[in-house]
């Protein structure tokens, strides 16, 4: 009789290796049988995540690899206590998530909203308004051209204004994890660890649709290539452990834009309610992972 490991990674590479009429059917069940799974299903022994001497030396999370192909990765990561998987993507991809151990905070954002269209726009017409404000300051307005633009563009900022609300003070969002509520206070510019911005690197917009206490009583958090699609992972009151399922696995190919790499971001603010700016990054210092054996039942058994 399979195990519970073997039916999931079975019903895993059915769903994501048939992008098909039936796929959110697929999708279903593999999340019915993610929604049961637990430590002891996979062996999973924590303990080591318990031990009061850290030193510098010691990873804050470790990572178990339990099985990749080119069409899915699964693996384990257990957290030490307040330890943070940071802000990062997941390109055109799915994931699937149970916690197995513990309790995490999940706080998720996604692309390609209306709101962050709009939010977009807006950027973009203030960014005009500055590059012709600067034109006139360095040229003079010696033509009639720069000031028609310049009258133009004012104009439209201010229809835009009246379709779209938009705020510019910096802020970033914030929520009670007792009352898991939202409010959104300033953010000190100088607080951004700056020395981690990648020069040249790309600004994106995505909304923050909220913050999640999950536990091994919550069912699975789903993430898919724009909804939920970064996300940041914190473990609280103790360490806390995940299974993770993503499809495709990074490092894979995107047709006609290269490998699925993982992008690591800083929040720099709201420029509309709930959508925010994040910059990309390095990999932050505070993050990096040990490995650790898996000790579970073998998942490739009656996969073929």
């Amino acid at each position: 009789m399979a195990s519970l490991i073997q039916k999931i990674l079975k019903q895993a590479r059915t769903t994501f290796s048939n992008n098909t009429e039936v796929f959110n059917e697929n999708l279903f069940k593999l999340y019915n049988l993610m929604d049961v799974v637990t430590s002891s299903d996979l062996n999973l022994d924590i303990s080591f995540a318990f031990q009061d001497s850290e030193t510098q030396y010691d990873a804050p999370i470790s990572y178990i690899t339990i099985y990749e192909d080119n069409i899915l990765s699964m693996s384990i990561f257990v957290l030490k206590s307040n330890k943070v998987v940071p802000l990062h993507n997941h390109p055109e991809m799915y994931g699937v998530i149970k916690v197995l151990a513990g309790k995490v905070i999940v706080d998720s954002y996604s692309l390609n909203t209306p709101k962050t269209f709009e939010a977009e726009i807006q950027l973009a017409i203030t960014q005009e308004i500055e590059r012709v404000k600067d034109t006139v300051q360095t040229d003079g307005p010696a033509t009639a051209d720069v000031s028609t633009s310049t009258s133009t563009l004012n104009q439209d900022v201010e229809e835009a204004s009246n379709m779209v609300d938009v705020s510019l003070q910096i802020s970033s969002p914030t929520v009670d994890a007792s009352t898991s509520t939202t409010s959104t206070p300033n953010v000190d510019f100088a607080q951004i660890p700056n020395q981690n911005v990648i020069p040249l690197r790309r600004v994106i917009s995505a909304e923050f649709d909220g913050r999640n206490i999950v536990d091994i009583n919550s069912k699975p958090c789903i993430l898919k290539p724009h909804e939920s699609n970064i996300h940041e992972i914190r473990s609280v009151d103790g360490p806390a452990a995940f299974l993770d399922i993503l499809a495709p696995p990074y490092n894979t190919e995107i047709p006609y834009v290269g490998p699925r790499i993982c992008s690591y971001y800083a929040n720099l603010g709201s420029v509309l309610k709930d959508v925010f700016l994040l910059q990309e990054i390095n990999s932050p210092s505070f993050y990096w992972t040990d490995i650790k054996p898996y000790m579970g039942p073998d998942p490739t058994v009656e996969v073929e």
